[in-house]
């Protein structure tokens, strides 16, 4: 089961993301580039204007971050329960259609991991690390989720 440990640990991470949150192109372009080094495979899954995929996945980190301010969603037991994240179960069904599988959502939790360490290293603390890791990982569940088919009586 997914959880936070500590009940500072996702004030942490608001903390964190509130100092961050401008850099975040320059941190998707760096997270990207540690993703395709552990990765490489991986960029044939990008077809199209990566530019704008990169801005994409921006806006999404955005809306996840916006998601960590809200007090209705967290704490959040993601195996007990399905949060409703539609805009990233509509992205599970784009990613599964390019071929993502799931050792790629553990590639890029560690890419962005390792990016935020790299850039913020006295901030990027356990604490942020870890409530970063469970906020990513009940997103990566959501996302997984939408791209299971849906199978229809009759069809």
């Amino acid at each position: 089961m997914l959880s936070l440990t500590e009940p500072n640990q996702l004030a942490a991470l608001r903390e964190f993301f509130s100092d961050i949150e401008d850099d975040l192109p320059e941190i998707v372009a760096l997270m990207y580039e540690r993703f395709f080094e552990a990765v490489p495979e991986a960029a044939t899954l990008f077809k199209g204007n990566f530019a704008a995929q990169q801005m994409q996945f921006t806006s999404m980190l955005r809306s996840t971050i916006a998601l960590t301010r809200s007090s209705q969603l967290w704490p959040i037991d993601p195996e007990a329960g399905r949060a409703s994240l539609p805009e990233v179960e509509y992205l599970g069904l784009r990613h599964a259609c390019a071929g993502v599988q799931p050792e790629h959502f553990a590639a890029m939790k560690w890419a962005l991991a390792r990016t935020l360490a790299e850039m913020y290293p006295r901030d990027f603390d356990r604490n942020v690390e870890h409530a970063l890791g469970f906020v990513f990982d009940v997103v990566s569940m959501a996302t997984k989720r939408g791209g299971v088919p849906l199978v229809r009586k009759g069809i």
